[in-house]
């Protein structure tokens, strides 16, 4: 074969073009076997859309302008709400709390799923994936809860809001209660002081001698007496100080619980839903994302089928092949085709009619095929 291109024929595609070529061929001849998937994971897709569970929402709106937890710290020259609101943090730090496994158990005992987290039935990530905050403004934050009854929805908005006051009471009472701690701790030291020194001077007296009518104690029993005596009234002086300091952290407990409960105000309380939330969007997403998936395995059975597929059904899939650099096609005579078969019905004819008739047929008169034959000859084949 020649191994330059003639003038006025196609140059050599490339294996690339070739791959392509065939891709598209093998999609056009089996487009029903590749659309088969797609048809089979919409319908799937569809069927799983009507089995979309319908949930009810639950939603209640807090004011946070007044959180205790919100930082009054100067960042940059600038406060810290300009970098982030009030409702921004309150929000974070509510999410925060329910990523804690003792938060969440704390909810739901209050929403009454107590039992259930109990038995195993249900994981406190199924609580977590179904509360969640938003934001509404640089002050306003909405809980939001949704679940299968609308009693248990609204019962974690509520337990979620409660939850979280309380956890703010705690924080901001903890420097309080960790004074009642530590004085109640020294109290119970102070007390003991007080008995040793009460048992000491007890002793103390029960061991000193008689004393005759008009005499007086012997001056150094009198100065042990009277030492012993200070170090009493020292210890219940040092107990009575502790109790007063025990009383007025116990106060300044009360107080930032009293002030931290009212610094985060329900706007709007939430409410029982009586109906259950859309799933038009649900089931739209659900039958997309299965014919995505339909389209992604109909594009891997074409891709997989082009590859291994080694039958040649043009003349791309010969150039495609090492070794082979120019093919050359050799025109169909239309004439030449037409006077064989016209040679052909003759010959079928004259043998019929030597069966019927008892004639002989002259055979076909040969046909001549050397214009056919230069024409071949002279296109290299």
């Amino acid at each position: 074969m020649p191994s330059d291109v003639p003038p006025g024929s196609d140059p050599q595609p490339s294996s690339a073009s070739a791959f392509w070529w065939r891709l598209a061929d093998n999609a056009c001849r089996r487009w029903f076997l590749f659309l088969l998937p797609v048809v089979v994971f919409a319908g799937l897709g569809a069927y799983q859309s009507t089995q979309a569970l319908e949930v009810y929402r639950a939603d209640g709106r807090l004011n946070s302008t007044g959180n205790p937890l919100v930082p009054d710290a100067v960042v940059g020259g600038a406060p810290a709400q300009f970098w982030e609101t009030p409702a921004d943090i309150t929000s974070r730090t509510l999410n925060e709390q329910l990523l804690t496994d003792s938060f969440v158990e704390d909810i739901a005992e209050l929403a009454g799923l107590g039992p259930q987290l109990d038995t195993g039935f249900l994981g406190l990530g199924a609580i977590r994936a179904n509360v969640w905050t938003s934001t509404s403004g640089s002050s306003l934050v909405t809980v939001s809860s949704t679940w299968g009854d609308p009693q248990t929805s609204l019962a974690l908005v509520e337990a979620t809001i409660a939850g979280y006051q309380e956890y703010i009471s705690e924080t901001v009472a903890s420097d309080a209660r960790e004074a009642v701690a530590f004085y109640s701790e020294q109290l119970v030291g102070l007390r003991e002081e007080v008995d040793a020194a009460n048992a000491t001077l007890t002793e103390y007296v029960a061991n000193l001698p008689e004393l005759e009518d008009g005499e007086q104690i012997a001056y150094l029993d009198q100065l042990g007496l009277e030492r012993l005596t200070d170090a009493l009234t020292a210890a219940e002086a040092r107990v009575l100080q502790t109790e007063s300091e025990i009383e007025a952290a116990e106060l300044n407990v009360r107080t930032a619980e009293s002030d931290a409960g009212r610094s985060l105000t329900v706007i709007d309380p939430p409410e029982m839903p009586f109906a259950p939330e859309s799933t038009i969007i649900d089931r739209v997403v659900t039958v997309i994302s299965y014919t995505v998936l339909g389209i992604a395995v109909a594009a891997a059975a074409l891709l997989v089928s082009t590859v291994l597929d080694r039958s040649i059904v043009s003349k791309r899939d010969l150039v495609a092949l090492a070794g082979v650099s120019f093919v050359a096609e050799v025109p169909v005579d239309r004439g030449l085709a037409t006077s064989r078969n016209a040679s052909r019905r003759r010959g079928r004819s004259g043998s019929g009619r030597s069966r019927g008739g008892r004639r002989k047929a002259k055979p076909p008169a040969p046909v001549e095929e050397t214009e056919d034959v230069d024409t071949a000859e002279r296109a290299g084949v």
